[in-house]
């Protein structure tokens, strides 16, 4: 889905973001390394990443690399970045199940 269209999305909205995290640093920190490097007004990625979630308080990422490896996996410094700007589990059983209690105290806490 284009980042344009889901901030369209009542800020209510649930967001899970699946993705493993890992890339190349100019792809999540300069304007040109991101995805829509090609539009005139490019931001970096960690912009747009945080333009979701400031919009979505209620929004964790899901990332199918296990946790024990985020410290030494290739994009280690990138998944850091993300996980800077969103909670992040590892897309498991156990990861997932507390991805959700995550998103339900967000939700007891702000009400």
């Amino acid at each position: 889905m284009p980042i344009d269209e889901l901030l369209r999305y009542s800020p209510e909205t649930r967001v899970f973001i699946v993705g493993d995290a890992s890339m190349a640093p100019e792809e999540l920190v300069d304007a040109y390394g991101s995805i829509n490097y090609y539009r005139e007004d490019a931001i970096p990625s960690t912009a747009r990443l945080q333009s979701i979630r400031d919009r979505f308080p209620y929004s964790v990422w899901l990332n199918p690399i296990s946790a024990e490896e985020w410290p030494q996996t290739h994009g280690s410094w990138t998944i850091q970045h993300i996980r800077n700007i969103f909670k992040m589990e590892d897309m498991t059983l156990r990861g997932i199940k507390s991805a959700v209690s995550y998103l339900r105290d967000q939700v007891r806490s702000t009400h």
